[in-house]
């Protein structure tokens, strides 16, 4: 029959075994598993390569500054924190799509008119895109999540990957944008205020741990993107970490704010020297 493929002779044949399973903890003691180590699961969505690149990302900066003696250990305890979560959801969604995409007879049907409707839904669509492809991770409840002051309603949330938009130049007028800026080692600080003495003071207290950028002055923000993506006001600081993501975002570009989040959050031990 038209459309039937048969397959004989087979040089080797073999059985693909899913299995799900991820573990109590990403950390014990000086044992930090990542990737696959800490999970496994379907391929279903094919997220396994975005989950342990994710891993890696949230734990590198982290273990670097406790390798350093710049950060007590218990920063270690946030890269489970934080990750442990995200990794049982890819489990529990992947797990979801496997049952789903084996179901036979009434359960196929329904799963078809799903997926058609899906289809017919840009929405819905790019909604699920981006769950898939994990451009919607957030670590929003973290202990390294910080506000002081406000949010600006609309405007990115602490924890949240920080915004990318376009509008921002450098003072020659060529475009910039924050992916590029934060290629620089470290955390990227990005600051509005009119105080030189304030700016050269978040700069002291930062020191090597990253890279001061004055909204204004370093880099030009004509459109004010930096005020809509990230609720920053005539003066105050986001604090960028170096995997992306918002740790600390205030209304005001105090110093001592900066040093309270490095040292109570963080648990920076070490003094950051210029």
């Amino acid at each position: 029959m038209a459309g039937r493929v048969k397959v004989r002779n087979p040089r080797w044949l073999t059985y693909f075994e899913v299995h799900h399973a991820q573990v109590p903890r990403y950390r014990l003691g000086r044992v930090l598993l990542v990737g696959d180590a800490a999970h496994i699961h379907s391929p279903a969505g094919a997220q396994g390569m975005n989950t342990g690149i994710q891993d890696a990302a949230n734990l590198a900066w982290k273990l670097a500054l406790v390798a350093q003696g710049r950060a007590g250990s218990e920063l270690l305890d946030t890269y489970d924190d934080e990750r442990h979560p995200i990794g049982a959801a890819v489990v529990r969604t992947t797990t979801m799509m496997t049952n789903v995409g084996t179901a036979t007879g009434p359960e196929a049907a329904v799963r078809n008119l799903g997926l058609f409707l899906v289809g017919h839904l840009p929405r819905l669509a790019d909604a699920g895109a981006a769950a898939m492809t994990e451009t919607t991770i957030n670590y929003r409840g973290s202990a390294l999540a910080v506000r002081v002051g406000g949010h600006r309603h609309g405007t990115a949330k602490v924890g949240e990957h920080a915004p990318d938009p376009d509008g921002l130049a450098r003072p020659d007028g060529t475009p910039v944008t924050v992916e590029e800026l934060l290629t620089r080692p470290g955390m990227l600080l990005l600051v509005r205020s009119g105080d030189d003495d304030a700016v050269d003071e978040l700069r002291r207290a930062l020191g090597e741990l990253g890279t001061v950028v004055r909204v204004g002055r370093d880099v030009v923000d004509p459109g004010d993107v930096i005020g809509r993506h990230y609720g920053l006001g005539s003066e105050g600081l986001a604090l960028i970490r170096p995997d992306g993501y918002l740790g600390l975002v205030a209304n005001s570009a105090d110093a001592a704010v900066l040093r309270t989040y490095l040292a109570d959050t963080l648990r920076v031990t070490q003094p950051a020297t210029v």
